[in-house]
């Protein structure tokens, strides 16, 4: 669906066959409003035609969100920015037998990340196969790193750097294996590839009532940045 400079692609949301993913490209620009007004009311006109009965966007600026909330969108996520400088090499000192481990064919396991991912997230926000090649192609270069016991999936990051901006995709862990260091770990060995890569920051999102990740964050040195970004959501 095409609007001058702006456009959006739909498909069905994960786990949710009646429900439209509205994905606005340019979405996370805080200056969209330069490029003009989204047709909101014929994009909604197009995705009822369809045949869904609602309709959730993926995370957008402030702007856009202001945009949406005129057409009857309400807040489905809050998630707040944050973001690491790379002054110095990050020294995390990860054992090297619990080092995660660079996954090099992806695709080939892609039925384990999603399935690890939808236990750790729950039905409504776990990704899908597309949506876990969104996150692949959302930046230049992209690498998942897993972390193994036993031959047991037990978390997974995506991270990928865009000229010289890193960015963390996607954290996944167990609900099993929590608070016992694989997210710290998946996070240091993200920083040292995205820092290796080039990177001269990395930013992340999270919910903002998100407690435990905001302080995993906080732990490896990320801070607040000043946009936030939303998901929208309405009936149809």
């Amino acid at each position: 669906m095409w609007s001058g400079a702006m456009h959006a692609r739909v498909r069905p949301w994960a786990g949710a066959e009646n429900r439209a993913f509205l994905l606005i490209g340019a979405a996370h620009d805080p200056l969209l409003e330069t490029s003009g007004v989204p047709p909101v009311p014929k994009w909604l006109d197009t995705i009822r035609a369809w045949g869904y009965t609602s309709v959730r966007t993926n995370a957008v600026s402030q702007a856009l969100a202001d945009t949406l909330a005129t057409a009857g969108f309400t807040i489905a996520q809050d998630l707040v920015l944050l973001r690491r400088d790379h002054d110095a090499t990050p020294a995390f000192g990860i054992p090297r037998d619990a080092r995660p481990r660079l996954l090099r064919r992806v695709r080939d396991q892609a039925v384990d990340l999603i399935d690890l991912d939808g236990v750790a997230f729950g039905d409504t926000w776990a990704i899908d196969h597309a949506m876990l090649e969104d996150a692949l192609a959302a930046t230049t270069v992209s690498r998942v790193f897993v972390d193994r016991r036993d031959d047991v999936l037990q978390g997974f990051i995506i991270a990928g750097l865009t000229a010289r901006t890193g960015y963390i995709q996607r954290l996944a862990v167990h609900p099993s294996v929590r608070r016992s260091g694989v997210g710290s770990r998946l996070l240091a060995r993200a920083l040292q590839w995205t820092d290796k890569r080039g990177a001269t920051h990395t930013v992340v999102n999270t919910e903002a009532d998100n407690a435990a990740a905001l302080a995993l964050y906080d732990k490896f040195g990320f801070e607040p940045m000043s946009e936030r970004l939303r998901v929208m959501e309405r009936d149809l």
